[in-house]
């Protein structure tokens, strides 16, 4: 059978996380159905470096709680992720946090993100979202679309990340899983230090530096 045959096992039998590193290196997650985690269906932290994440479908990740990630990468560097499909997760689909760098992010579908656990509001509703003092990054040829929240969102403090030729487009226009309103949110959401790195802060709009001198 297909994976549109997987049901949810229940609260009591979901797994927390499906795939989890501390500081491993070069691995390839490729062709995998990874469905109804509790917490998030790839995390990588402390450093597990050269992943590759392809060609795999993330499913309803975080039904019962409210900070769930499809894939988390933390103080991580040089992540491939191309090809997947993410939907249904109850924060972000795609993270990059701390200090990672050099996260690729290529020919994904990512719809229906950051809808929140089953019952309670959204707590973070962006589907990629680059934060902390993540650089070097890239966003290339995505379809993001019918997200809670952005399509992306880029917090103050991150640096470098290309955006380029991905369609992006009905964010911020769905309910949640709860039924919470839409956000109203842009497609893009580039924040400076005082937004809300999680929900972003209405009217989701930051001005250009006068005369650019930081540049």
């Amino acid at each position: 059978t297909g994976s549109t045959s997987l049901t949810d096992p229940g609260s009591g039998n979901r797994i927390s996380y499906l795939i989890r590193s501390f500081g491993g290196d070069n691995t390839t997650v490729r062709k995998n159905v990874l469905a109804f985690g509790s917490f998030t269906g790839v995390q990588l932290s402390s450093a597990s470096n050269n992943w590759t994440i392809q060609n795999n479908q993330i499913l309803d990740i975080g039904l019962g709680n409210d900070n769930s990630d499809g894939i988390a990468i933390g103080d991580s560097n040089n992540t491939l992720i191309s090809g997947n499909r993410i939907t249904g997760t109850s924060t972000q689909a795609i993270i990059a946090s701390g200090t990672s760098s050099g996260t690729t992010i290529e020919n994904n579908t990512v719809s229906n993100n950051g809808i929140g656990a089953i019952g309670n509001t959204p707590v973070q509703n962006d589907a990629i979202a680059f934060r902390g003092t993540t650089g070097g990054g890239s966003i290339y040829r995505n379809v993001i679309t019918g997200n809670y929240g952005a399509g992306v969102t880029v917090n103050n403090g991150a640096t470098g990340v290309l955006i380029s030729q991905n369609e992006i487009w009905g964010n911020g226009t769905i309910t949640s899983r709860n039924g919470s309103a839409a956000t109203g949110i842009v497609g893009i959401d580039l924040q400076n230090a005082t937004d809300n790195n999680q929900i972003g802060t209405a009217p989701f709009f930051t001005l250009n530096d006068t005369g650019d001198a930081d540049t």
